[in-house]
């Protein structure tokens, strides 16, 4: 196996891991936003406990419920923003590919570490939108625990009265 052909194989891997990396966090994503609509709802059956008068325990256990609920539709919103997907680079449409290397000067060896190129240049690219997928994932679990620690603290409050 010649050298360009080594460099094309793993580029090639280096390329597709980042489309087996999206498939993650895009199943990720599906999860949380899941999991986060069911803690919502669950916390929607006792919206009619909230109630910002009366004694100070129940004041304080509804404004541990409303934060709550501000943190899971932050954690939602910022888990549906990590669904978005822009400028993610995929293999040429049409023959794009076949004009770039139909120049006569072209050899075999030059054309497969062109497409190499072309495959760690996708690469790089939807490393970088994948990165920001996960930190945006991430910051939806941290917000998604925020509030079911909120939650908690509100019915221990609540149940305390």
């Amino acid at each position: 196996m010649s050298k360009e052909d080594i460099v094309l194989q793993h580029s090639e891997k280096a390329f597709l891991s980042e489309e087996n990396r999206a498939n993650y966090l895009e199943n990720k994503a599906e999860k949380f936003i899941a999991a986060i609509v069911v803690i919502i709802g669950l916390h929607l059956v006792d919206i009619n406990k909230l109630t910002f008068t009366g004694t100070c325990q129940t004041q304080l256990s509804s404004w541990f419920a409303a934060a709550a609920l501000v943190a899971f539709g932050i954690a939602i919103v910022v888990a549906l923003l990590s669904r978005r997907i822009e400028n993610y680079l995929s293999y040429p449409r049409g023959k794009s590919l076949i004009d770039e290397l139909s120049d006569s000067r072209i050899g075999d060896e030059e054309s497969k570490l062109l497409i190499a190129h072309m495959y760690l240049r996708f690469h790089d690219q939807n490393a970088r939108i994948n990165d920001k997928r996960a930190k945006l994932l991430s910051l939806s679990g941290h917000f998604l625990v925020t509030g079911f620690l909120l939650a908690v603290v509100s019915q221990v409050i609540y149940n305390g009265t």
